[in-house]
């Protein structure tokens, strides 16, 4: 992904959800990505809001950069924001990050219990897996700051790259340096 990044654009990082959120601004604010803050416009990570085309047109492309933008969408399947021509000149290219079921196979893998998420993968989605391993909701933004406070995000993030079973689709590796 970064070699096809134009290093003078800017970049408008969208995330989905309060806890991709998170897990970006982490790895933003521990300088694990390739790219810096300030490079992102505003300088930092926008929410899901701004998955709205004409919310994201409305406060940012009316704007004038002098360079182009890089859209990444961090979510939880293949999106795209349909721009409207008169504006979409300002942006070079947009690029889907998927997390779907990333988030909780990434808790799986940090706490190595991927050979037992593999015994009941057919009967439990990975999120029911961790409710029933952990007794908490692991969607929780707090239940996700507390976590990895206690286990090594990245170290999860390659882990799971490793068994990740669809690498045609870009996922929160691809960010990494």
């Amino acid at each position: 992904m970064r070699s096809i990044i134009n290093n003078n654009n800017y970049i408008a990082l969208i995330c989905e959800g309060e806890c991709e959120k998170y897990i970006i601004d982490k790895l933003l604010d521990e300088n694990r990505l390739f790219f810096t803050r300030s490079r992102l416009i505003d300088e930092k990570v926008l929410g899901g809001e701004f998955r709205n085309a004409t919310k994201f047109t409305q406060k940012y492309l009316t704007l004038k950069y002098e360079n182009k933008i890089t859209i990444i969408l961090v979510v939880d399947k293949q999106h795209e924001l349909k721009l409207k021509k008169m504006f979409s000149h300002n942006v070079e290219q947009q690029l889907c990050v998927v997390t779907r079921p990333e988030i909780e196979m990434l808790m799986i893998m940090a706490m190595d219990k991927y050979k037992e998420y593999q015994k009941v993968k057919s009967t439990q989605k990975p999120s029911l897996f961790m409710k029933n391993l952990t007794g908490k909701k692991v969607k929780n933004i707090k239940f996700v700051e507390n976590f990895y406070i206690q286990y090594d995000l990245v170290d999860a993030i390659k882990k799971y790259h490793g068994i990740r079973p669809d690498k045609s689709q870009y996922s929160i590796y691809n960010l990494l340096k």
